[in-house]
């Protein structure tokens, strides 16, 4: 009789130290005005039925809910401990008007990971890096902005995700040390066991063995693209001269004005890190372009190129900053692309891409400048569309150099490019993951204007990203690194892709991403490689129908829908809106002949009924179309060669749907210092 109240007790002191157990980490977040701010973050565990609740004073999203769920399942599974024993309690104490993305995952799994084996997270360390189900970490944005949060807070330890620095192409361990004279030790992890060993050693103590860089260097094997690639080497090679006299003027600038880098990025720390950054990305552009790599080295100097204009624009006015945007508006207004042929036609809708990708981009960027989003936080964004439609009129000039073949019709490939998109919406509407992957969500709603503005060849190819894409993260669901290798095809499979400039670009990127994968260790570049591959099949592909498809154009017929089909015997149904309402119902025959008389005289009353009214409709002046209903029917005139390509281009001037005209709009920009 004694046991059983000793038990209870027993339990009790145990459910009393569960309760009272707390972990808690200051972890670094960015707030609405793009600076890095520190964010209490608190775990506690008591014994439960695995519930998990949330405590936090601004608004959760749902990604970061799906975020908590992820961390709390890889804590339990790194401790060897079941959720269902347990409840969990988050407390979030932002300064910040909402809580938004994953970046705090790592910190939430180490925290409840703490609970679980009654472990204390030492309390000058922190995380930022976004945790997958699999335990693997990855990278996030803003991590300058939140370091230097961590600095001022006197954080002397600080992990992130192993290949950020390589994936920012800026080194924050050696920033780090810079900056705060050894004080502050960054080091990347692969996945949360790994940060665990380094965030349960003693405060104050240093990582034994820790590498001094975040950014091994580079070296790639050397490979032999075919004759096709020529013109993207010569791209390549532009994009690197233009990146090294673009920054040597960017300096000059800077020193006419009567300032220099250190006043820009706010530190000498950090200006040095930038000016290492943009060095090396020249150096390892050319060491890709020497290589073969023709694509990979026009892309690194793209990223090193986008992060000068960023600088440019950062410190902008509003008033200058509105200026820019005007400027460039007038540039996208101006530029014009090379007539299709069937030798040109991949370079021309490669420029036509980053043409519209610049275009819808500045769109973004003008709708936040509106609604109040401040320069610095567009100031990369609008750096990026300003470097996309450079490199489409770098890529126009190259398509005026292939020489030959046939002009193609552009409006014969629309049939086939609302075929491709229709499919690209339909995989995004059938998987929560495609749907949430940012590089999708771009190139769907991409395509999607593209198609809109009669841009077929550019929309079909867009689309063809969105599919790749999504196949990959499909393919690559549930599976190790090692198996997503096993996935992967080797340069043997690369005279395959010769047919196709563009296919051998990104089939070579992927080979880039594996190497990377193996000098990193960050497994995120072998689904990259995973997508890119994909690409380059979708893009091959592409090139052989497009080719048919403008010579001889197919119907339209729309994609296949998944549904499951409505049973014929459903008790009732809801038409769409434009459908028209049918109702079917069963009977038994009739058996009377006065019943089959009477049907009869009803069945011709209601036959003469519907003769009166479709002469009363058909009486009437049928309704006038829609431009967009007008554009069409003068797209399937085109087509049928019912009217001449110039009596076209006439009538869609006239029809288009015109976006209201820009407004410098001053009272705007004088309302929002107020």
């Amino acid at each position: 009789m004694v046991r059983k109240p000793l038990a209870l007790a027993f339990l009790l002191i145990l459910f009393a130290a569960a309760v009272n157990a707390l972990s808690t980490m200051r972890v670094p977040a960015i707030d609405a005005e793009e600076q890095g701010v520190l964010t209490e973050l608190s775990v506690s565990a008591v014994l439960g039925t695995g519930k998990i609740s949330v405590d936090i004073s601004p608004l959760i999203s749902v990604d970061t809910q799906e975020s908590i769920r992820t961390a709390a399942q890889v804590a339990a599974n790194l401790a060897n401990k079941s959720l269902s024993f347990y409840d969990l309690h988050v407390s979030i104490n932002a300064d910040a008007s909402s809580v938004d993305g994953p970046s705090g995952g790592a910190a939430l799994t180490l925290l409840a990971y703490a609970e679980l084996t009654n472990q204390r997270v030492r309390r000058d360390a922190t995380v930022s890096a976004a945790v997958a189900e699999d335990g693997v970490l990855s990278s996030v944005g803003g991590v300058q902005e939140k370091m230097d949060a961590a600095l001022a807070d006197g954080i002397d330890l600080m992990v992130l995700a192993k290949g950020q620095s390589v994936g920012d192409d800026f080194d924050y361990v050696v920033y780090a040390n810079q900056r705060s004279n050894g004080s502050l030790q960054v080091i990347e992890a692969a996945d949360a066991q790994e940060a665990a060993r380094y965030l349960f050693t003693p405060a104050g103590s240093k990582i034994e063995g820790a590498p001094s860089q975040g950014i091994p260097p580079l070296s790639v094997e050397k490979i032999t693209p075919s004759l096709a690639s020529a013109p993207l080497k010569t791209l390549a090679s532009e994009e690197i001269s233009i990146l090294n006299s673009s920054y040597a003027a960017f300096i000059d600038n800077l020193t006419r004005a009567g300032t220099n880098l250190t006043q820009v990025t706010g530190n000498e720390a950090a200006a040095e890190a930038v000016d290492r950054s943009i060095q090396k990305a020249g150096s390892n552009a050319q060491l890709l372009l020497d290589n073969g790599y023709y694509y990979s080295a026009a892309n690194t100097a793209f990223l090193a190129a986008v992060m000068i204009e960023s600088l440019s624009a950062r410190n902008a006015s509003e008033e200058q900053f509105g200026r820019l945007l005007d400027g460039l508006w007038d540039e996208i207004d101006s530029t014009t692309f090379e007539l299709k042929t069937t030798a040109n036609f991949e370079w021309v809708a490669a420029a036509e891409l980053r043409y519209y990708w610049a275009k819808w981009k500045l769109d973004s960027i003008e709708n936040s400048f509106e609604e109040g989003a401040s320069v610095q936080s567009l100031a990369a964004d609008y750096a990026a569309a300003k470097v996309w439609l450079e490199a489409a009129k770098r890529m126009n000039e190259l398509a005026k150099t292939q020489a030959g073949g046939l002009e193609v019709t552009e409006l014969n490939a629309r049939n086939y490019a609302r075929r491709m998109l229709d499919q690209a919406n339909a995989l995004a509407m059938e998987d929560e993951r495609i749907a949430a992957d940012n590089e999708i969500t771009w190139h769907l709603q991409a395509a999607t204007q593209e198609c809109a503005s009669a841009a077929y060849v550019a929309c079909s190819t867009d689309s063809k990203f969105v599919l790749a894409y999504a196949h990959a993260i499909q393919d690559a669901q549930n599976k190790t690194g090692r198996q997503v290798m096993r996935q992967l095809a080797t340069e043997e499979e690369l005279s395959g892709y010769a047919d196709s400039p563009w296919a051998e670009a990104y089939f070579i990127h992927s080979l880039f991403n594996v190497q990377e994968n193996n000098r990193t260790g960050d497994a995120s570049y072998l689904v990259t490689a995973l997508k890119l591959q994909n690409l380059a099949s979708e893009l091959k592909q592409n090139n052989v129908e497009l080719l048919s498809e403008l010579e001889f154009p197919t119907p339209y017929e729309p994609a296949t829908s998944n549904a499951t089909p409505i049973p014929s015997q459903a008790p009732s149904v809801t038409p769409s809106a434009s459908a028209p309402v049918v109702v079917v119902t069963t009977s038994q025959p009739l058996q009377n002949p006065l019943n089959l008389l009477l049907a009869l005289a009803a069945a011709a009353a209601a036959v003469l009924l519907l003769a009166f009214l479709l002469s009363r409709v058909t009486a009437r002046r049928a309704a006038p179309r829609s431009p967009q209903q007008m554009l069409e029917r003068l797209d399937e005139a085109l087509v049928e060669g019912r009217i001449s390509e110039r009596t076209y281009d006439r009538l869609r001037a006239k029809y288009s749907v015109r976006q209201p005209a820009r407004e410098k709009k001053p009272v705007r920009r004088k309302l929002r210092r107020r």
